[in-house]
């Protein structure tokens, strides 16, 4: 049988083992305010590491939108003046997220930058190199007859 002294010290130790166990759990209250701060403290970094990576491909982008391009106008300057047309297209193998967008007016040799209203010696083209999520990258040029 046991002693008066031992039975309160092992209902002792049974309450701060039961205290301890119902501290350890959160109340409901609790869970929600940690997923709430959790969020308000998530969505600004997010936003942050979402604008670092978009930062951190961006050269990549124009130096490749640069270099398409550059292809670009290659392939038109070894055309003949009625062979420049409005063209649009996807690129295929490593560079099949981007597109290009050639697009022309006829202009007047005194006013290169306003569509003339027939037909003339002189076609300005505009030559666009896009890829989703980022800005496109444009050139113009002038295309003449001679």
């Amino acid at each position: 049988m046991k002693s008066g002294s031992s039975v309160v010290q092992e209902e002792f130790i049974y309450n701060k083992v039961y205290e301890m166990k119902l501290k350890k759990s959160l109340s409901l209250a609790e869970l929600v305010m940690v997923i709430v701060i959790a969020s308000i403290i998530m969505i600004p970094l997010s936003l942050i590491v979402s604008e670092a990576l978009r930062r951190t491909f961006l050269p990549e982008h124009l130096t490749i939108s640069t270099s398409l391009l550059e292809g670009e106008l290659e392939k038109i300057s070894n055309l003949r003046f009625d062979q420049v047309i409005n063209q649009t297209g996807n690129y295929s193998g490593i560079f099949s997220r981007y597109s290009f967008n050639n697009s022309f007016y006829y202009v007047n040799p005194g006013d290169l930058n306003s569509p003339a209203a027939n037909v003339t010696d002189f076609k300005r083209l505009t030559i666009s190199i896009s890829r989703a999520g980022f800005s496109d990258v444009k050139a113009v040029t002038l295309v003449t007859k001679n």
